[in-house]
């Protein structure tokens, strides 16, 4: 079972072979901390992983505070999972919701999105969110199937918009794998 844990300089060779692996790997990453760096560059992928870490507590200008935690086994980097703790932004509350994740090409189809779905849901219920607005594009039927899997209560939209809408209680009385804090 892999571990849920806050990101790390020292995955940076695993975090770029899953990035080599996929043309869309990135969402719900906080890739907006890195605008001004190059993840490519060890010490700019450590200054961003501090970003990551810190945006629990002091988000960037015009952006919540964030829980980021990545699926790590035996110091491989699977996925990577966002707990946004509000969605005191417009963008928020109409397109990005209170969750991102990604989990690298060669991962998906495992269990991994709901394992990681279901490992914050408890970090947000002790936070006092009740319910998680999880959003997904249309076309993205495994996402939405992941999302139903851990609870997710489709919104009704019209279907010519581009984002479905779910709505996923946090308290599920669930038994979790390790999450570190």
């Amino acid at each position: 079972m892999p571990d849920l844990a806050p990101p790390r300089a020292d995955l940076f060779d695993s975090w770029h072979a899953a990035w080599a692996e996929d043309d869309y790997f990135g969402h719900g990453m906080s890739l907006h901390l890195a605008e001004d760096l190059d993840l490519t560059d060890r010490t700019d992928f450590a200054t961003w992983v501090d970003r990551l870490n810190a945006e629990e507590h002091t988000p960037k200008p015009g952006f919540v505070t964030a829980t980021n935690r990545w699926a790590v086994l035996d110091d491989a980097y699977l996925g990577a999972i966002q707990l946004r703790h509000s969605l005191g932004t417009e963008f928020l509350r109409t397109r990005g919701g209170n969750v991102g994740y990604t989990v690298r090409a060669s991962e998906r189809g495992k269990g991994l999105a709901s394992w990681m779905l279901r490992s914050v849901l408890p970090l947000a219920a002790d936070r006092g969110m009740d319910q998680l607005l999880l959003t997904v594009r249309r076309w993205n039927e495994g996402s939405a199937r992941v999302i139903a899997k851990c609870g997710g209560v489709e919104e009704p939209t019209d279907p010519s918009q581009e984002m479905r809408r779910f709505w996923v209680p946090t308290d599920q009385g669930l038994t979790l794998g390790p999450v570190s804090a």
